[in-house]
């Protein structure tokens, strides 16, 4: 796991009850189980309206991954595409049948195997532009998932403290205790609004910038696969990957 990212994870919402220590409050003040069901609950019935539960679910998972640590680099991807172009130069593009059992990039393999059988460089491009374009589409959708989940948090937060309000206003008899309950209904406002900001566009963030991570990576292997397809030497190979892959 990127321990860095982790650790991260709860600064803004310590800041938050910190300046609300610092202002005199207390955390029991924010502690309002029906607020939290409110605007958790309502938000992801929100959710699940506007995506299907397995889509839902892959957004969870894609977040989830953005903390750990990319075990390829893109510098590592790129030497490993400089020797794999060293390799079918010396022995042939069939001589990467060997690599594919062992290759763990799916996209990777793919375009070996297409290489492998054959394949010319604008066949290969055209394949793996597919699904490229799947891999990005799917990518995207994952962060709009959480996007709109920032967008419903706001709003059932607002819901609740009108619902609390409405409450409050029917014990306008007892005046002593209006102060706490208007206090008690606006906690729905606050984890609305918390909740889009400290959790889910953060989240949506992390999965955008994982998935444009992916797309330069299969960039890079589609340049240098076709780089293989068209007979390319090494050293030709390494020039047209080493922009994509600093450090390789």
């Amino acid at each position: 796991f990127d321990i860095a990212s982790l650790a991260a994870l709860p600064v803004g919402a310590g800041c938050v009850l910190a300046g609300q220590w610092l202002q005199g409050g207390t955390l029991s003040a924010l502690m309002h189980g029906a607020s939290a069901l409110i605007v958790v609950g309502g938000s992801l019935g929100a959710v699940l309206l506007a995506h299907s539960p397995g889509h839902t679910w892959r957004a969870l998972a894609a977040a989830a991954r953005t903390f750990r640590r990319d075990r390829r680099p893109l510098a590592a991807l790129g030497a490993r595409m400089m020797a794999l172009g060293m390799r079918a130069h010396r022995r042939g593009v069939q001589a990467l049948e060997a690599e594919l059992t062992a290759e763990a990039d799916p996209f990777l393999r793919s375009g070996m195997r297409l290489v492998i059988d054959g394949a010319s460089a604008e066949e290969l491009g055209q394949v793996l532009a597919v699904e490229r374009h799947a891999a990005d589409v799917e990518d995207d959708s994952c962060a709009r998932v959480w996007e709109s989940a920032a967008g419903y948090a706001p709003t059932l937060g607002i819901l609740g403290a009108v619902l609390g309000l409405i409450e409050v206003m029917q014990h306008l008899r007892s005046p002593e205790s209006l102060g706490e309950g208007i206090a008690t209904a606006f906690v729905s406002t606050i984890y609305g609004v918390a909740a889009a900001n400290l959790l889910c566009l953060p989240l949506a963030g992390r999965v955008r910038e994982r998935g444009a991570a992916a797309a330069r990576r299969r960039d890079l292997v589609t340049e240098g696969l076709m780089a293989l397809c068209d007979g390319s030497s090494p050293r030709l190979v390494a020039d047209r990957i080493r922009p994509l892959a600093p450090g390789a």
